[in-house]
């Protein structure tokens, strides 16, 4: 299933941002289309080293080095996927940011002990097959979550184990390996990555998931829930045809977070704030992107687009006019001289990508 950008008809505008700190009103600026494009430009120009086809998106702006974590790097090329989805255009930009995480990363990751890290590198895959046709992104895909599904599936209480610790059970590697698996079924048509799917998402539900709330479970020893958490699982059970949890996981994240004073919100919770330069500050785009594909694919527009389009006016609002960086707190004005990373700006180019402009 595609993210696919819809027009929407007399949806609520964002009419201010109000900068907290000093009490400021910024101009309004509508979302449409040619704004994500913008913002999504931007975010290029600041972190996007083409590096000869082997390309990348640096730390931070202007210093052209490399060095973020697997499985933020698999994100931030997951982001330029949504881009690629709504403009066919930066098909070779995918491409090359693909080509560029073989060249770092390698195209075996048996090294990389988290077996979260490795479904995240397969989804980035996957789609950038699903995009391009590339066969050998497909074919490397298949191999490492062959690879990661061998050594943490627990055949005998269920589910995939987090890291080769065999220590912990992690909504951050069943929901993702269950959508991996999904997408290999879908490529290559065998019913065993169906089954593992199945498999690996039941679990999840029997022991990682409330189904009074909807609420996900971050793991088995903590039930603190999370926007990228709530995403996947939304994102798995859509791909199942389980849309009840789909729909109760979707209506816990439209809780999470909070409102603010600025109409800008329309009333609605933005995502939760995780501040700058760590392991989370990318986390809100994971869960939008999914509960905008399920909205989609659902046509649950009536209940979802509204809210949606606040996150995503909001992330195209904040964004600085310095350069275009609009950052992970989507509150307040990305402020003049902040020293932000590409990671803690993907999850804007991932909202205005994903969520139907407002006109």
């Amino acid at each position: 299933m595609k993210l696919i950008k819809l027009l929407a008809n007399n949806a609520p505008r964002c009419l201010v941002a109000i900068i907290l700190t000093f009490g400021v009103v910024h101009s309004a600026r509508a979302f449409t289309a040619a704004n994500a494009d913008t913002l999504f430009n931007d975010y290029n120009t600041a972190f996007y080293v083409g590096n000869n086809g082997n390309a990348y998106y640096s730390v931070y702006k202007g210093t052209g080095t490399s060095g973020i974590d697997f499985w933020e790097t698999a994100e931030e090329i997951e982001a330029a996927e949504d881009a690629a989805l709504q403009d066919s255009s930066y098909d070779s930009l995918v491409t090359a940011l693909i080509n560029g995480f073989s060249a770092n990363m390698q195209t075996n990751w048996s090294y990389d002990t988290y077996n979260d890290d490795i479904c995240w590198g397969c989804l980035a895959y996957l789609r950038g097959y699903e995009i391009t046709g590339n066969s050998t992104f497909l074919q490397i895909a298949q191999a490492n979550y062959g690879m990661m599904y061998a050594r943490a599936w627990d055949s005998s209480a269920g589910g995939l184990w987090w890291n080769t610790s065999d220590n912990a059970k992690n909504s951050c590697v069943e929901c993702p390996g269950s959508i991996v698996a999904y997408l290999l079924y879908e490529a290559t048509g065998s019913s065993t990555y169906y089954d593992e799917a199945s498999n690996i998402l039941s679990y999840e539900r029997n022991n990682l998931w409330n189904p009074s709330t909807g609420q996900v479970y971050d793991g088995l020893t903590s039930q603190t829930p999370t926007t990228y958490n709530q995403g996947t699982f939304i994102k798995a059970n859509d791909d199942l045809g389980w849309t009840g949890g789909a729909t109760l996981a979707c209506n816990y994240l439209m809780t999470m977070g909070s409102t603010n004073a600025s109409p800008s919100s329309s009333g609605f919770h933005l995502m939760p704030i995780y501040g700058l330069d760590n392991n989370n500050s990318g986390l809100n785009g994971i869960g939008i992107r999914w509960a905008s594909a399920y909205m989609i694919h659902r046509g649950m527009q009536s209940t979802y687009e509204a809210w949606l389009q606040a996150n995503a006016s909001c992330a195209w609002e904040v964004s600085r006019a310095s350069d275009g960086l609009s950052w992970e707190n989507w509150h307040l004005v990305c402020t003049n001289g902040a020293y932000v990373g590409s990671w803690d700006c993907v999850s804007s180019v991932a909202a205005v990508m994903d969520v139907p402009p407002t006109q």
